[in-house]
């Protein structure tokens, strides 16, 4: 059943539409997507990621953020943290090991990448997309 709520909030453009399709509350499938992404994240293996975009993702009214890393080489999201703030992707060079962080060479966020990866070689202006 999992699946199935997964796959109409993929194909929907609002998840309340998938809730409304699948007769579920939106607490329900917010709990399906959170485990979703757990399943996920158990899944995947650590790797060396050389190319990392970041961005900041508003949501709501009021201004939520989101900071969202991404390797740009696979087209993967490799982290995501609450508010915009250098802590917030502060955590997502904290939880990898000093291999993947040596291997990090460019990114977009130079602030907080100084102090944590301090081997990343290039940097691109901040809120867009790392093209090198």
């Amino acid at each position: 059943m999992e699946r199935l709520i997964i796959d109409v909030i993929g194909q929907c453009s609002t998840i309340s539409g998938a809730c409304a399709i699948m007769r579920v509350s939106w607490d329900e499938a917010l709990g399906v997507m959170q485990r979703a992404v757990m399943r996920g994240q158990e899944r995947k293996e650590a790797t060396v990621v050389k190319r990392i975009g970041v961005d900041e993702k508003a949501f709501r009214k009021g201004h939520s953020y989101l900071t969202v890393v991404c390797d740009l080489d696979r087209a993967t999201v490799e982290h995501v943290s609450e508010d915009r703030t250098i802590q917030s992707l502060s955590s997502y060079y904290t939880s990898l090991s000093p291999q993947q962080r040596d291997g990090i060479r460019t990114t977009n966020y130079r602030s907080a990448v100084r102090s944590s990866a301090p081997t990343c070689g290039a940097f691109l202006a901040r809120f867009w997309w790392s093209l090198v």
